[in-house]
């Protein structure tokens, strides 16, 4: 694919190639500035950011000092820049393989994991719905390029909030929200063409630009009683052609790498492919 592409608003931009295993600086693993605060249920549903004044990863991901995803930026628009890494052949140390998207070379899409689950769904077509960057970006790949998705071990990986794990000893006392405001929001009634099927559906779309508003809110004892606290981090995405394998054959032959595994179409087993997609993936308001 090429190293920019824009389709339905959305731009996926290729931020160079992760050709080794990338390690994270030792102060990423109890790191707090990327904590949200969600409902306590099996899968918490995301309500508030522990902090609202930066919204970016730092040295903590590939590439994490681009500086519209280490600062907090205030345009609603930026929902819509996407990001991946390309050529990549590894997820970072201590991460492994959550989903694997394969484009074969009769174009024809196989996929595992979490992203065996990524489906446009189908609803009335008065109900506005936003569109899933992870679905425009399966369309994008080319006939023999894969795309694989990669999170922390520790963590679950969920297409809609990216990687997650609970932290149930954190106390909560207060959050904040980010939030679009109502006057930058629209519709559009777009005609979906995925996989072969083809479908109308109504789409929230961002038309103006005023600022994301903050807010922060102070809980209650009994309120903090029906909230945990959510580690989270992007979803990394690679993506390789297969003309990028043969000179990692060689590589990994030599020093295996532990961070992952999967099958290749072709059956041949290839260590430690990772993924890059967006540092956000945002939950519907931008709860960042």
């Amino acid at each position: 694919m090429p190293s920019i592409s824009i389709t339905e608003g959305y731009t996926f931009t290729n931020w160079g190639p992760l050709t080794t295993t990338f390690t994270a600086p030792a102060s990423c693993a109890t790191a707090t500035g990327n904590y949200m605060i969600g409902l306590n249920t099996t899968a918490p549903v995301l309500e508030y950011a522990m902090q609202c004044s930066t919204a970016g990863y730092g040295d903590c991901i590939p590439s994490g000092t681009v500086s519209d995803f280490t600062t907090s930026n205030d345009n609603p628009k930026t929902i819509y820049d996407q990001a991946y890494l390309s050529p990549g052949l590894y997820c970072p140390s201590g991460w492994a393989t959550k989903g694997i998207a394969v484009r074969d070379a009769d174009k024809s899409l196989s996929t595992s994991g979490v992203l065996s689950s990524v489906t446009r769904v189908s609803m009335p077509t008065f109900i506005p719905q936003w569109e899933n960057p992870v679905t425009l970006f399966l369309d994008l790949l080319d006939p023999s390029e894969t795309l694989v998705i990669c999170c922390p071990d520790s963590m679950t990986a969920d297409i809609a909030f990216g990687c997650y794990s609970t932290v149930s000893d954190y106390k909560i006392t207060e959050g904040c929200m980010r939030d679009i405001p109502a006057t930058d929001l629209g519709t559009s009634t777009e005609t979906i063409i995925s996989e072969g099927s083809t479908s109308k559906q109504l789409i929230n779309i961002i038309t103006g630009t005023q600022p994301i508003t903050v807010a922060t809110r102070t809980f209650s004892p009994s309120e903090a009683s029906r909230l945990v606290a959510v580690s989270v981090m992007p979803m990394l995405s690679l993506v390789h052609h297969q003309s990028d394998l043969p000179s990692a054959i060689s590589s990994q032959t030599a020093s295996p790498s532990s961070s992952a595994t999967r099958v290749a179409p072709n059956g041949i087993i290839w260590g430690g492919l990772g993924s890059f997609l967006a540092t956000y993936l945002v939950v519907v308001f931008v709860y960042l």
